[in-house]
């Protein structure tokens, strides 16, 4: 039976990005002509009043609507009469969360503002007397599949003011109007990165008539907006766009984020199916998908056969145009990216807490995105591509998630190979090759809780309840089997053995196996990927970038989960955009107000000088970068000392590791036909090594 909670946050839900004291409009001049925002007084909690300005809905693309559904975007045209850039902008078109219309937990997250095809636009918040300040853009998270530029959670006044910088929100296309692969002209895969590119690109243009300084750019986002930072790292066309990399619980990595071109088709292919768009042709499905209503294609889109935590569309790892044939997943395990970035990473206590309500049955590696799931059918791409296109857009979301997923798999992401995002290059090879963007430095971030708010949605049989769930070895064992279904046996086998009580006790246990799969589901889907991916880039000698870690630990008094969830996925993100400073009415307490004003200061003196520190503090903790030889992160944690800690999860990252490598040499072999692929006999025996 669904249980329900009620947060203090759900108070704020008629928040108004225009409530702002003694408003009085404020026009700046920018290469496509003059945008028309407002400059008032914003009141903190403190009773200071800093001088805002805020521009909302600048457009920086023609609206992708009509023929342009499923291609890349198209760059403003310039105008003559000023852009009233005063209401929030729309969502891209997507469905909503509707797990309780009534709880806050999860209205939180859903479009506030309708959702419409004609949505890319961009946000900016800048101090009154900004100039050549640090711009901070944030890429939103939710799956390629949901999310907003305006969520409440996002104002970007108190971050603007407190930290002395310009913030950007991006509105990005996602689903299968962001996502939809056919490798064709019509429908290349990657059209929502090529709309991020595409702001970048603006945002390095104009945001000096904002008071920004365009060399002094760093990206920042949550779960697939980390993500997508790591893809801008890979993508030629994103080089020279940032400077620095914030990534809050995510990499291009993760099991969720990015298809190989074989599933991203499948996908698509079966969302034509769906919607009755399959066709002779590509262009005559894709035509026919353009034509359909957008909510059918959202409606069906969660069908598409998903595996477990696996989401509809998203990254293809090589396409045409992002990553420009290069392929997404070698760069990435070649570290063939932008050298000398700076990043950081972070990690949630709890991230795996939140996703454990919908599981399906997965069959092993049959909905994998290690395999070829090639199959035209009886169709071309021609044909199936206008059908598509032709369809209302509701008619696609609706059907989007029948598309035959798998565990946390998202029906349409990032495709790993495309035309021109990568650019042919191959997202997952430029991964391990580490073949992307130098110097730019990053910092990582993992919540203590990562797997949580997934095990809500996705095993709720065993998490969807108001108290602290407890199981027994076998549910747990059973918990396993479920989540991680795709996987190889012996990969089950060696989860279970890692993740048990060591000491062998069956009994008496319950709550530690209840927060075992807390910890698995985030450690795999989450954790593990910034791990890598944070070695990845610190062991590189020709890469010069910082890195640095942290560890978020600290539970809001807002949320409106239940205590058990920890800290979840995506409950870092109040105290980045310092809503305990202004909020009333949530019941954070003083110790959280201070806490957000030292989570700033990291955020924004490392996107000013690639160094996260405190404003003015002599007794703060020295935040060390991340390397080979200290690995090193940084616990956050309000009132309390914040402190350096030795890397945690050593062990159970490399058992994800092993098996990502299995997957990744699968996904060689498949994109490779001049060899025969062969299990590496030395790396089953390191797997079976950690069943004794």
């Amino acid at each position: 039976m669904m249980w329900i909670f009620y947060g203090l946050l759900g108070a704020t839900a008629a928040f108004s990005q225009r409530d702002g004291i003694g408003d009085v409009p404020v026009d700046v001049e920018t290469r496509l002509g003059k945008i028309r925002g407002r400059e008032g007084t914003f009141e903190m909690k403190d009773g200071s009043l800093p001088k805002v300005r805020t521009f909302l809905s600048v457009p920086f693309a023609e609206p992708p609507t009509g023929n342009l559904r499923f291609r890349p975007p198209v760059p403003k045209k310039p105008w003559r009469e000023a852009v009233e850039a005063i209401e929030p902008p729309p969502a891209c078109y997507q469905g909503r969360d509707n797990y309780n219309t009534s709880f806050w937990g999860s209205e939180m997250w859903n479009h506030n503002t309708p959702a419409k095809e004609d949505c890319l636009y961009l946000n900016i918040w800048a101090p009154a007397d900004a100039r050549n300040l640090t711009v901070m853009v944030w890429l939103f998270g939710g799956g390629y599949y949901s999310g907003s530029a305006s969520l409440i959670l996002y104002d970007g006044r108190a971050l603007a003011v407190t930290g002395n910088v310009v913030v950007v929100n991006i509105n990005y296309r996602v689903g299968p109007f962001g996502y939809l692969f056919f490798d064709h002209t019509d429908a290349p895969g990657n059209m929502g990165m090529l709309d991020q590119q595409l702001a970048l690109q603006w945002i390095r243009d104009n945001i000096f008539s904002f008071g920004g300084n365009p060399d002094r750019v760093t990206l920042f986002g949550e779960s697939a907006g980390a993500s997508s930072i790591v893809a801008h790292l890979i993508a030629p066309g994103s080089q020279r766009l940032f400077k620095h990399g914030i990534l809050q619980s995510g990499s291009l990595d993760n099991k969720w984020s990015m298809d190989t071109p074989q599933r991203a088709r499948r996908k698509s292919e079966k969302l034509a199916e769906l919607v009755g768009c399959n066709r002779t042709t590509d262009t005559a499905t894709i035509q026919c998908l353009r034509d359909s209503e957008p909510q059918k294609l959202v409606d069906v889109m969660w069908n598409v056969d998903l595996t477990f935590l696996e989401f509809p569309f998203v990254i293809v790892s090589r396409d045409r145009h992002f990553f420009r044939h290069k392929d997404g997943f070698q760069s990435l395990r070649k570290a063939d990216f932008t050298k000398g970035v700076n990043l950081m990473f972070g990690i949630n206590h709890d991230e795996g807490a939140q996703f454990l309500e919908h599981l399906q049955p997965a069959r092993l590696f049959q909905h994998s995105n290690i395999h070829d799931h090639h199959n035209t059918g009886n169709f071309q791409d021609t044909a199936t591509i206008q059908c598509l296109r032709d369809s209302e857009p509701q008619k696609l979301v609706d059907v989007m998630w029948n598309v035959d997923l798998t565990f946390l798999e998202f029906p349409f992401v990032i495709v790993s190979r495309d035309r021109h995002f990568f650019r042919h290059k191959d997202g997952f090879q430029s991964l391990r090759k580490a073949d992307f963007t130098k110097s730019v430095n990053l910092m990582f971030g993992i919540n203590h809780d990562e797997g949580n708010f997934w095990n809500i949605y996705n095993l709720p049989d065993y998490f969807n309840v108001p108290i602290q769930p407890e199981l027994t070895r076998e549910e747990f064992f059973d918990c396993v089997d479920k989540a991680f279904a795709v996987q190889p046996e012996v990969i089950r086998y060696a989860t279970k053995f890692v993740y048990s009580d060591p000491y062998c006790n069956g009994t008496g246990k319950r709550k530690f196996y209840a927060e075992q799969v807390n910890q698995m589901v985030g450690d795999y889907f989450f954790t593990c990927d910034s791990i890598w991916l944070a070695d990845k880039v610190a062991a590189d000698p020709t890469n010069n970038a910082q890195v640095y870690i942290y560890y978020f630990d600290q539970h809001s008094s807002a949320n409106p989960w239940p205590e058990w969830t920890g800290v979840m996925h995506g409950y870092e993100i109040e105290y980045v955009f310092g809503v305990p400073l202004y909020n009333k009415t949530a019941g954070y307490t003083r110790r959280e107000e201070i806490f957000s004003r030292k989570v700033i200061d990291y955020w924004t003196t490392f996107a000013t000088t690639g160094v996260p520190s405190v404003h003015g503090s002599k007794n703060h903790a020295i935040w060390p970068k991340y390397d080979q030889t200290s690995k090193s992160w940084m616990n956050l944690k309000a009132g309390s000392n914040l402190f350096a800690m030795h890397a945690k999860k050593s062990v159970e990252c490399d058992l994800w590791r092993h098996s990502k490598d299995l997957e990744f040499n699968n996904y060689v072999h498949v994109v490779s036909s001049t060899r025969e692929y062969t299990i590496s006999t030395i790396t089953i025996l390191i797997i079976g090594a950690l069943l004794f």
